[in-house]
């Protein structure tokens, strides 16, 4: 398998992570999301720190800005980070349009979101009903499928 992550190169030790930038490039198919391979350590495969727990995973664009976030699914960490499916190379199809139903009718847990600047907020119904409708799954209120 590819290298996901250039090697560190540090005097003292392993840095805690990698840099992450404020934003993502949004336009269609601009952002991969891919879950990060970690060691039993808790180290990426370039040998920055991570620690363990649950699943990291970076989201890219064609720029190369990046962010990063804990989630247990791919459709959570594309919520998370307020990525839209419409953004992302590989596209997370009935799985995200099942996510977030189950956040706008409350039979998923709202996770905190990142927005920018603001860093993590408390999730909304709002949230995810603006992330549905970028994703192309939401139209005049109700899920597409409805």
């Amino acid at each position: 398998m590819a290298q996901q992550f250039a090697n560190v190169s540090c005097k003292y030790g392993a840095p805690m992570g990698r840099s992450a930038d404020a934003n993502l490039d949004d336009s269609p198919n601009s952002v991969r999301l891919f879950r990060v391979n970690l060691d039993s350590g808790g180290y990426d495969d370039g040998g920055a720190y991570w620690g363990t727990g649950c699943r990291l995973y970076c989201a890219i664009d064609a720029d190369g800005a990046r962010q990063f976030v804990r989630a247990m699914t791919r459709e959570r960490a594309a919520f998370v980070l307020g990525v839209s499916d419409r953004a992302l190379k590989a596209k997370l199809h009935r799985h995200g349009l099942e996510y977030g139903q189950a956040l706008i009718d409350g039979r998923a847990p709202m996770p905190m979101v990142q927005r920018g600047s603001w860093g993590e907020v408390q999730g909304t119904r709002e949230h995810a009903m603006e992330w549905m409708r970028e994703s192309g799954h939401y139209h005049d209120g109700t899920p597409k499928g409805e």
